[in-house]
């Protein structure tokens, strides 16, 4: 959103890169893509959201020639058009109240054809910088056209609250942030739509259990279908935390509060945050001597809903000050971690972008070294070596009880499961069918179970 385009100081502009561009795995540049009408301070590129081969790029920065300065304007792109691998411009979205200040742009969020823009300095009312949150769908009103189809804020909304500073979609829901809420303690509201009906209603506004001012809680936000997250990055002394929530019905509740093995003052962990399957994301780019880390926690590690930390990922040569976390994104195998105040070669502060694959590449993602097992069945420890493991991984467990051992891959698909007897038991896996990896040896009884986190390397 800084770069400087000709004489134009912090135009901004976004930046496409594919895999095997330039040789097998490597992530080159595609293509640059630009604001057509760019100006000097539109900030282009401050938030960008792609599904398949749509991509919607922010200028919260837009002044309209209407509304006045920073009203914000959203780009929609479209994979092939205009030719191969071009991502061609479709189309503009724009608040249709926008004012001076809006900071429509805020953030966004594309899913399942549905835009989400957070403007979440919004006046509402009287009240300045409340924040309101515009959705937008594909092909309302003809084909590829994107209509608005609804604005939300939040039922309790006041000044400052910055609602719409994040947002996140998943299935029929919508996650959105307002750090300022209640004297910066922090909030997020979820909102849900029934199916093929895009009015949205508030259903529940999260808090944390533990709110204190200033915590900024709703500073980062993710959503599954059944799980949401909620980074907090200024809790105790900026130290950081992140709430995860979980659906029951129609009710969501906190269901675990996510710190740092080795959280420290000032780390700001939760300044990112994102949700995969049964694993949760948390940044903290402060962490690690000022260079910035991306903590990953799994639902299950330590206890059935435990989300227990199995991995600590740092940039290879990071550097105090890279803020590497900065921004944050998941899909599949594959993790894009930014590091906003990079120094490459000798440009200062340039900024970059790191990508990593799974357990694929041991190397680059480096896990912290894994706690004792805190299952609910201390009298079944497991041992697993060596680790990480390459052909063979030797498991012993002993416990008073008969168990089950089962082992599974990080998407949760079942590896191997079978029957242990009570006492000690020492069990050989054999692992030429595995891909290189991460997986969860898991033994459990009826007193409860415990989880210890693998990795296969090739």
């Amino acid at each position: 959103p800084d770069d400087k385009v000709g004489t134009r100081n912090k135009q901004g502009s976004a930046y496409v890169f594919g895999q095997n561009q330039g040789g097998p795995n490597n992530w080159g540049q595609v293509k640059i893509i630009r604001a057509f009408n760019g100006a000097a301070v539109d900030y282009y590129g401050n938030a960008v959201s792609v599904e398949g081969n749509t991509a919607a790029i922010a200028a919260y920065g837009f002044n309209h020639p209407l509304g006045g300065t920073d009203v914000g304007t959203v780009y929609i792109y479209e994979k092939d058009l205009g030719g191969a691998n071009n991502w061609g411009f479709r189309t503009g979205v724009g608040a249709f109240d926008g004012a001076a200040y809006d900071y429509f742009g805020s953030a966004l969020s594309l899913k399942d054809n549905v835009v989400a823009v957070g403007a979440n300095k919004k006046k509402v009312g009287a009240n300045s910088a409340q924040g309101a949150v515009y959705l937008y769908q594909k092909d309302v009103g003809g084909p590829n056209n994107w209509s608005h189809v609804d604005k939300v804020v939040a039922s309790d909304g006041g000044a400052n609250n910055f609602f719409g500073q994040c947002v996140s979609q998943a299935n029929d829901f919508l996650l959105v942030g307002a750090p300022g809420n209640l004297s910066n303690r922090g909030a997020a509201y979820v909102f849900w739509h029934p199916a093929n009906y895009y009015v949205w209603t508030q259903q529940q506004k999260f808090t944390a259990s533990d709110a204190a001012v200033g915590d900024g809680f709703g500073t980062s936000v993710a959503m599954t279908g059944s799980h949401a997250l909620v980074g907090a990055p200024n809790k105790a002394t900026y130290t950081g935390a992140a709430y995860v929530f979980k659906k029951n019905g129609s009710t969501w509740s906190e269901l675990k509060k996510l710190t740092a093995s080795d959280g420290a003052v000032n780390d700001r962990f939760g300044t990112s945050v994102d949700l995969q399957s049964d694993y949760a994301y948390v940044s903290a780019v402060r962490a690690s001597g000022n260079a910035g880390a991306v903590y990953v926690f799994h639902k299950d590690a330590g206890g059935l809903d435990n989300w227990g930390q199995i991995g600590k990922y740092s940039a290879t040569g990071g550097a105090s000050g890279d803020q590497f976390g900065y921004s944050l994104a998941v899909s599949g195998e594959r993790m894009a971690v930014g590091a906003y105040l990079d120094d490459v070669a000798a440009k200062l502060d340039q900024g970059s972008v790191y990508m990593f694959k799974g357990e694929d590449c041991p190397d680059m993602m480096r896990p912290a070294a894994a706690a004792e097992p805190r299952g609910l069945a201390p009298a079944q420890p497991i041992q697993c070596s060596p680790n990480p493991f390459r052909d063979e991984l030797t498991i012993e467990t002993g416990g008073a009880q008969a168990s089950r051992l089962t082992v599974t891959d990080a998407a949760g698909r079942t590896m191997t499961s079978v029957e242990l007897p009570a006492g000690p038991v020492r069990f050989v896996l054999r692992t030429d069918e595995f891909r290189a990896g991460m997986y969860f040896v898991q033994v459990s009884s009826e007193a409860g179970a415990s989880v210890v986190p693998v990795v296969l390397v090739r």
